[in-house]
């Protein structure tokens, strides 16, 4: 997850979700689909998918992303807060 981190990071966003998409896939065939590390991987999925255009499917994603953190984590945990924060500054994004 490191080098996908680091792509990420040098905003080279298609690359970065490329790697973060086979992380993905592996962790949750071992670990399912509602592990918090499962989730994690997730949330950059979410990100990376707004910021790479796909603005709708990057809203809908982190949605999925903030319910299932419900879920698992609870609404007070700080993941899950950072979840609904991230959701909300893609609507505000989105709007303009």
């Amino acid at each position: 997850m490191n080098i996908a981190s680091c792509l990420y990071n040098m905003r080279r966003y298609k690359e970065a979700y490329a790697i973060y998409d086979e992380i993905y896939e592996v962790r949750k065939s071992i670990l399912g689909n509602m592990h918090p590390d499962t989730l994690a991987v997730e949330f950059y999925l979410a990100r990376l998918k707004f910021m790479n255009g796909k603005k709708d499917e990057g809203i809908e994603l982190m949605s999925e992303v903030y319910k299932k953190r419900c879920l698992i984590l609870g609404k007070d945990h700080l993941d899950t807060k950072r979840s609904i924060k991230t959701l909300e500054e893609m609507h505000r994004k989105n709007t303009n």
